[in-house]
């Protein structure tokens, strides 16, 4: 139950980030926003982190910080460029349709790595809600989305391997904790990971001045905006810990509801509106969630 909750905060702490990147970004570069939220992750992590390790020095070893540090590879780094790869080469509706199906293939690779199963009604629960975030994704991006050039099998094939690195990234997670059993140490190594790869970005395109220039309406928004993902990242390692990796991104996935119901009743967006078709497709998603949770 506790790792349900977790999964679910996970949703909440990325939607959330996602309106305040939303303004940073109106004065601000995406990946300059997204240097801002890993850097906040890092720095947040590393405070929690430091008495993690003078209160248990010995819990550091190799294998848990290697796949820590692939953890923090394959989903924010991999898991994004596939993704905007995709929609490069074909609709957002069909790239992120494809990318719901992460808990597919998060339910496979764990089944083969980690030897864990799903019962019987788990897997219906996943199926519900999986279903109804595919409809869902269908209502808010429209069906009359054209393709934004390229191959329609190359975009589909990257949209896949998105789909299959986010996957991958959370059993990496899971693999870690296995090693060293601690959510902020697998915070802070995985979020050094993508910190280092940023920062190799930036030189390489010699951004560093753009990022020093950034106004500081945008910077606000985006610090803001990484404390809503450093709870979102945190939650999903505690997630991990007690609940099988293809159920707590099934959870997670739930983000799109938490956008809509934030940005119509917290952040007051008027393009924010809610359907009876989406408030339906809602209700199914959250029966799927309760089948998980009571009777997964």
């Amino acid at each position: 139950m506790i790792g349900v909750l977790y999964a679910v905060l996970v949703a909440y702490g990325y939607a959330s980030s996602n309106f305040y990147m939303k303004k940073g970004m109106e004065n601000g570069a995406k990946d300059i926003g997204i240097f801002y939220t890993i850097i906040v992750n890092f720095l947040l992590a590393l405070f929690f982190a430091i008495y993690v390790l003078i209160t248990n020095p010995g819990i550091l070893n190799l294998p848990g910080i290697i796949f820590f540090i692939l953890s923090g590879i394959m989903g924010p780094i991999l898991g994004r460029l596939t993704l905007y790869t995709a929609i490069n080469h074909v609709s957002i509706t069909l790239a992120t349709s494809i990318k719901i199906t992460a808990p597919v293939f998060a339910a496979i690779i764990a089944f083969l790595t980690l030897g864990e199963t799903l019962s019987t009604t788990a897997l219906i629960g996943m199926f519900i809600v999986i279903f109804g975030l595919y409809q869902l994704s269908q209502l808010q991006n429209g069906t009359s989305e054209k393709s934004t050039g390229g191959s329609l099998k190359l975009g589909i094939v990257f949209a896949l391997l998105s789909a299959l690195t986010f996957a991958g990234g959370n059993v990496f997670r899971k693999f870690s904790l296995q090693y060293i059993d601690s959510a902020v140490l697998g915070l802070a190594i995985s979020t050094l990971s993508s910190l280092i790869f940023y920062l190799i970005y930036f030189t390489i395109k010699g951004r560093f001045k753009e990022f020093k220039e950034t106004p500081l309406t945008a910077r606000k928004n985006f610090i803001i905006g990484g404390l809503f993902t450093t709870l979102g990242i945190l939650c999903y390692f505690l997630a991990l810990k007690t609940i099988p990796v293809a159920i707590a991104v099934t959870l997670a996935n739930t983000e799109p509801i938490f956008v809509m119901f934030l940005g119509k009743y917290v952040y007051k967006l008027k393009e924010e509106k809610l359907s009876k078709k989406m408030l339906a497709y809602i209700g199914l998603i959250f029966i799927g969630v309760v089948v998980i949770t009571f009777k997964g």
